[in-house]
């Protein structure tokens, strides 16, 4: 889980994916261009990550779409090393509508019960 600060990821986040990034051993480049785990993008079937969101503004939908950097990076990342399933949970809006904030939390609280039941 990450909260979202200015459309990204805090810092200590993108120095965890660097270190993920290993080459030879996260990655290697292939003849086709292709790279991840095994070396090529896919060869991780059944590898998948969970990533959780927050924010106080909707980066998943409307006006700030194109701007968010957060999950499309770790999404990105994860495709590089070979893992293309990457589910998402967003905790957005909260600032924006901070009289539903406890019920933005619940909902996405209960979106990871029912997720973590096919993980």
């Amino acid at each position: 889980m990450n909260p979202v600060w200015n459309y990204s990821f805090p810092p200590v986040l993108k120095m965890y994916i660097d270190a993920l990034m290993v080459p030879g051993l996260t990655f290697t480049r292939a003849n086709n261009g292709r790279r991840g785990l095994g070396g090529l993008t896919g060869t991780q079937q059944g590898k998948k990550v969970m990533h959780i969101q927050a924010s106080g503004t909707v980066l998943s939908h409307g006006e700030f779409k194109d701007i968010e950097f957060s999950h499309s990076y770790i999404k990105a990342a994860m495709k590089f090393i070979g893992i293309d399933d990457v589910q998402v949970i967003y905790v957005e809006g909260t600032s924006e509508k901070p009289d539903q904030a406890a019920e933005i939390k619940e909902k996405a609280i209960e979106q990871a019960i029912q997720m973590a039941k096919g993980f």
